[in-house]
């Protein structure tokens, strides 16, 4: 009876050591792609401009499960502008507002006041620095929100006459939340009079994501899906 016990386990672990002369590979399974008729070829005169409206420090247990709660993460707060060839800008987030400077206790609340550490500088607001690159703030026809939090969308007071765009999800998300507990800050999109809610679970799939909506209508810039509590809409330039 030793003896087969033995013989089993000599077995068994020529099995395991066989098994582990190379690693087994996963198939790879193409991807289909819905609605990708053709190879992106670029429009012609898009531009893209990045801009740093500041930076947020945030301890890294609250960004990363098993994180240090002493050791901070410095987090870069970027807009973005599309300038479209056919005239009009569209904003992707809009960054800091310049009362995270005045008051932030005041403007955000107690408690993301009291995690987050901010720093913009003077003139570091979007809407500043487009005119200083020499681009209109009021040639802005939509401003595209990844999210509501104060660190996207704290700039829109300065685009009033656009459309501002949202996922219908996150919305709803900033209208139940508590301003006290949460980084919606309600006042950054009180006066927002032209919303576009995006319902993307009813939008047609696109390439490998299961939603899109073509913004403009004339395949220059899609919006797909990225449902996670950070961040819900990607804007894709074509």
């Amino acid at each position: 009876r030793i003896r087969f016990h033995i013989l089993f386990c000599v077995i068994v672990a020529l099995l395991c050591v066989g098994g582990c002369e190379r690693a087994r590979r996963v198939p790879r399974i193409e991807p289909v792609l819905q609605g990708w008729e053709r190879p992106y070829r670029g429009v012609p005169g898009l531009e893209i401009h990045v801009f740093d409206t500041g930076s947020l420090s945030l301890p890294r247990g609250f960004l990363f499960q098993g994180g240090s709660w002493l050791e901070r993460t410095q987090l870069p707060t970027p807009a973005y502008v599309i300038r479209h060839p056919g005239g009009g800008a569209i904003v992707y987030d809009t960054g800091f507002s310049e009362r995270i400077n005045r008051d932030p206790n005041r403007y955000i609340g107690f408690f993301a006041s009291v995690v987050g550490r901010f720093a913009m500088g003077e003139a570091q607001g979007l809407a500043a620095q487009m005119r200083k690159a020499g681009i209109d703030p009021g040639s802005v026809t939509h401003v595209v929100l990844s999210h509501l939090h104060f660190d996207h969308a704290g700039g829109l007071a300065e685009f009033p006459d656009a459309e501002v765009v949202v996922s219908y999800t996150e919305r709803s998300r900033a209208r139940h939340a508590d301003g006290r507990l949460s980084f919606f800050n309600p006042s950054d999109f009180a006066s927002v009079t032209r919303w576009r809610e995006i319902d993307f679970e009813a939008a047609p799939p696109y390439a490998t994501f299961a939603g899109h909506v073509d913004l403009l209508g004339d395949d220059s810039v899609h919006l797909v899906p990225l449902p996670d509590y950070a961040s819900q809409i990607v804007v894709d330039p074509f």
